[in-house]
């Protein structure tokens, strides 16, 4: 049977978290900018700056989680299986058999691409699996620790479409003389596959390389 050569995944956005924590800071906001018409309401201008942090706090999520939606894609990269069959790019013994495109990482590439109010499309982030280092499913407490901990000094790429994701996934990726973390949410058959490719493990810093 041949292998799946591209997994897409468009997680379904439950934006409910999003629209309540809106919801609240537009509230706060007219509670705050109300209390400063009062009369001898000591401040006004500290109670009607405090309502245009929370209206400022109210556009950011709703643009961020929102408007905003990104979907994954991971695929087996013909041009790199190209070069590594006619030696360009590293050891002809790396290929792997037909049929089993599963059992090397560094043939896969991976993209996430931005849509914004459902009609301008971007890609942005797109990386080879070759600069992946760790890859790690993140669906309990004890993982959700273990990769924030692995992540705690590096740039995070959040592209989770969920404010608080119950489950999501986690690669650390090598960008020239920098490590950088990327989160999103992949589908079960997406997760499988990278599973099989990068395994299941964090980061461990000061040992410079991946751990159990």
């Amino acid at each position: 049977m041949q292998t799946q050569t591209v997994f897409d995944a468009s997680p379904k956005v439950r934006a409910k978290k999003a629209f309540l924590c809106a919801g609240i800071c537009f509230v706060c906001a007219v509670t705050a900018w109300s209390a400063s018409s009062l009369p001898d309401v000591p401040l006004p201008a500290v109670w009607q700056l405090v309502a245009v942090c929370f209206l400022t706090a109210m556009v950011v999520i709703f643009a961020r989680y929102v408007a905003h939606r990104h979907n994954c894609t991971l695929y087996f990269d013909d041009d790199r299986y190209e070069d590594l069959q006619t030696g360009v790019d590293g050891d002809v013994a790396d290929v792997p058999e037909p049929g089993d495109a599963l059992s090397n990482g560094d043939l896969w590439s991976f993209k996430v691409t931005e849509t914004q109010n459902n009609k301008r499309r971007m890609v942005v982030c797109h990386l080879s699996g070759k600069d992946i280092l760790c890859y790690c499913n993140v669906t309990d407490d004890a993982s959700r620790t273990a990769a924030k901990k692995s992540a705690a000094h590096l740039k995070v790429y959040n592209f989770c479409d969920d404010m608080a994701p119950a489950v999501f996934s986690q690669f650390l990726m090598q960008n020239g003389d920098e490590v950088l973390c990327v989160r999103f949410s992949p589908d079960d058959a997406m997760r499988d596959a990278m599973t099989r490719l990068y395994g299941n493990r964090t980061y461990n810093s000061q040992k410079e390389n991946c751990a159990e």
